[in-house]
């Protein structure tokens, strides 16, 4: 990672400035990326009794110099919040453009534009949760975001995680990439309902829960300007809950208990105690949990909070491993 001030290069517009697109994502959703750089990634991660791997890259991110000139490099903030949404660490790390980091929750350390930790080891064993990585403009020796003006920067990074135990992989995949506002001040949450009256639903796909060897999935609800710096998301402060429901294959509907939780609920596909299902259930087929009506107390999920899902089943060498699938045509925000 070479020093940042040998990576200026002034940006040719007859403008005389360098101006940051929005984020670009897949159709029918301007809001949340699996594949496209963004300002912020979502990942979950667990060192109980798992190991967990968090990937990040910087495919475009960039700091615009004043005068129309710009270096090659974002600093990330990486924020840490546990399963009841407290705060239990963030550190910096400088990325160049093309440079990737793979950092481990139980090794974490600032790390600086040569590549090297700053400061002292933080190990997060026996917690879970999700982390929160954010892009900021930096200087020539990438100081970090808060010192220079926390100016976040769309299209910067991408990235994916592993979370592992003893018997394999259990659930991996692209981190959820979030853009900026409009203005560019805060990191920007779908700006529907994500599902009420009727309209809407989260859901996650799985393989018959009847014969499953094993299972993860892990919800995480956020709040836009709740994070660790006043732009960034963090979590959603109020209890989720949310009526649930299991479509089999014939698309017949099995009703099972709400789900309820705070800031990140791990669970599992498998029936039984601290699974979706109760083991009194009987299935029979692959099919799909269908969170409907999600609330955050009494106030629909959306415009300025949302809840994402990371899902995987597993039955002998054949898993599943996605994020929960949402349709973008909830109620509006007006």
């Amino acid at each position: 990672m070479p020093a940042l001030q040998n990576l200026l290069r002034l940006a040719v517009a007859a403008t005389g400035c360098l101006c940051i697109a929005s984020q670009a994502v897949a159709a029918g959703d301007p809001f949340t990326s699996q594949a496209q750089p963004a300002n912020a990634l979502i990942v979950p991660f667990d060192a109980v009794d798992r190991s967990t791997m968090i990937v990040v890259s910087n495919l475009t991110g960039k700091t615009e110099v004043e005068g129309g000139g710009f270096l090659l490099g974002v600093t990330t903030h990486w924020v840490f919040w546990d399963r009841r949404g407290g705060h239990l660490a963030d550190v910096w790390i400088c990325l160049t453009l093309n440079d990737t980091i793979v950092v481990d929750p139980t090794n974490l350390s600032d790390i600086d534009v040569a590549n090297h930790p700053i400061r002292p080891v933080i190990d997060l064993s026996g917690q879970r949760g999700f982390a929160v990585i954010t892009a900021y403009q930096t200087d020539e020796i990438c100081t970090d975001g808060a010192t220079v003006g926390a100016t976040l920067v769309n299209d910067a990074i991408t990235g994916g995680f592993s979370i592992t135990s003893a018997n394999g992989t259990e659930l991996s995949g692209n981190a959820l990439g979030l853009a900026t506002d409009a203005s560019g001040s805060f990191t920007n949450l779908p700006d529907f309902r994500l599902s009420t009256g009727g309209v809407g639903s989260l859901d996650l796909m799985a393989l018959d829960p009847s014969v499953l060897e094993s299972s993860l999935v892990v919800l995480v609800a956020l709040k836009e300007r709740k994070g660790a710096l006043s732009g960034e998301v963090g979590p959603l402060p109020k209890r989720v809950t949310a009526p649930l429901v299991f479509y089999d294959d014939w698309e017949v509907p099995t009703s099972l208990p709400d789900v309820t939780f705070r800031g990140a609920r791990f669970t599992s596909f498998m029936p039984g105690p601290g699974g979706l299902a109760p083991d009194t259930i009987t299935f029979g087929s692959p099919g799909i949990f269908r969170l409907t009506d999600v609330r955050a107390g009494n106030t629909p999920v959306g415009c300025n909070s949302f809840v994402y899902a990371f899902g995987a089943s597993t039955v002998g060498n054949l898993t599943t491993s996605l994020s929960g699938q949402y349709s973008a045509d909830g109620a509006g925000c007006g």
